[in-house]
């Protein structure tokens, strides 16, 4: 079973051969320190994941020239380097990420003027929504035909106790377009996960609402529990991460992090709707010895 065949079938609700794996990010830092090089290019971020066993690559934006201040980029500008090479010499699934409304706004405005904006509602809000949501089907498109195979829209709508929002102005705002985003990226054959930081129980039954394929994140430190959203949404959401990356950047015994590792696994045994991860991607400062343990065939290869 290769990589590709393994996350499609994890997110079809299929048992696989062993559990899928895949990060939403990582940090060149920590490749250079995991592999003792001081340079990181393709051949050494191919590597580094086959070396952790991964069946999915995130590829992050770039940018061919720098937005200008307080405007969304221009979608020609956007861009996911290697692209072509980890499609074509690879057998990886290329997932991108796309930020969402919250992220935007939050960079582009600040904090506390982008809530002040939601609070008021109005063409404002409504209208810088639509904005980012155009830019992102534009940008799945090109992803698409780039040879991307899945799309993740990552929004931070939520810290550790809670939402930054109520949940009727995400509501409003925010979900409508998503479910906009969702339909015209599955007409292209993508399937879309939503990503987000905190504690968004509130909103989980919107977030299948508006058709995503899967969930990343699931921060264990806030609270979101793997075991009792699966029980809730296993057969609509493809849960994806839930360890916490904090338990990679310290030392650990062999006994603990099996533990950690066994406990995400258990929701799903023959490896249906579940891909392995930590919540937020892997940093520099992690010990690479935690991660050949975590990534080790020890544990993820027994489905």
């Amino acid at each position: 079973m290769t990589p590709r065949e393994r996350v499609l079938l994890a997110m079809d609700h299929q048992p696989t051969d062993q559990v899928a794996r895949g990060e939403i990010f990582i940090d060149d830092e920590l490749v250079k320190i995991f592999l003792k090089c001081d340079r990181v290019n393709f051949k050494k971020r191919r590597e580094f994941i086959s070396r952790l066993g991964l069946d999915a690559v995130c590829l992050q934006a770039g940018f061919k020239r720098k937005p200008r201040e307080n405007r969304l980029p221009a979608p020609a500008d956007v861009h996911w380097p290697d692209m072509d090479r980890w499609q074509a010499d690879t057998d990886l699934f290329v997932f991108v990420l796309l930020d969402g409304p919250m992220g935007w706004g939050i960079r582009l405005l600040g904090f506390e003027r982008f809530m002040i904006q939601i609070s008021r509602g109005g063409a404002e809000i409504i209208d810088f929504v639509h904005a980012v949501e155009q830019l992102n089907i534009e940008l799945a498109d090109t992803a698409c035909r780039k040879g991307g195979k899945g799309i993740i829209i990552a929004d931070d709508i939520a810290y550790q106790n809670g939402l930054l929002v109520s949940p009727s102005q995400l509501r409003a705002f925010f979900f409508p377009s998503y479910g906009r985003q969702i339909k015209s990226m599955s007409a292209m054959q993508m399937p879309v996960f939503f990503h987000s930081d905190g504690n968004i129980r509130q909103v989980l039954d919107d977030i299948v609402t508006a058709g995503f394929t899967g969930l990343q994140g699931l921060e264990s430190a806030a609270g979101m529990d793997m075991a009792s959203v699966r029980r809730r949404y296993g057969k609509r959401l493809c849960l994806w991460g839930n360890l916490d990356p904090a338990c990679l950047a310290v030392p650990r015994d062999t006994r603990n992090v099996e533990d950690q590792v066994r406990r995400i696994i258990s929701v799903a045994p023959r490896g249906d709707g579940l891909i392995f991860g930590t919540s937020s991607g892997l940093y520099q400062g992690m010990i690479p010895e935690n991660l050949k343990r975590v990534y080790g065939p020890k544990l993820l290869n027994r489905v």
